[in-house]
């Protein structure tokens, strides 16, 4: 029962990363273009961030530990794995010929999914420790 509800956590931790991940890049392109809509090939490269940013994630196993049990060491490698997740879209984009998102918009774009990282996991491991004995 215990691996089940784990599992459920991981699944809705994943979930919310890539709901952050994406309105911190719709967010960025929207602050830095002034425009209200975005192109097919904006929206794609929208998805390409998203996918890269859950595989390195992965790779990393932020999704190990239970949230409740976190510490500021695990704030900070949620941190790097973001600036490495944000330089790997970057080196890509430039490597690929991709033009939707300008090195502000990236940069932007990381800083926003650090801050909005750290801080859901910290709402959310204030509310477990409140709410759990």
């Amino acid at each position: 029962m215990k691996k089940i509800r784990f599992e459920r956590n991981k699944i809705i931790l994943a979930i919310i990363d890539i709901l952050i991940i994406a309105l911190a890049c719709i967010f960025s392109k929207f602050l830095l273009s002034n425009t209200f809509y975005f192109k097919a090939e904006e929206w794609k490269q929208i998805g390409i961030t998203i996918a890269l940013s859950i595989v390195i994630y992965q790779i990393f196993n932020l999704y190990r530990s239970i949230t409740r049990y976190e510490n500021g060491r695990d704030y900070l490698i949620y941190i790097f794995v973001c600036a490495i997740s944000c330089i790997t879209t970057y080196i890509i984009k430039n490597i690929f010929k991709i033009d939707t998102f300008t090195t502000k918009e990236c940069i932007l774009s990381c800083v926003l999914i650090a801050v909005g990282t750290v801080s859901c996991r910290v709402v959310i491991r204030m509310l477990l420790n409140e709410t759990l004995p």
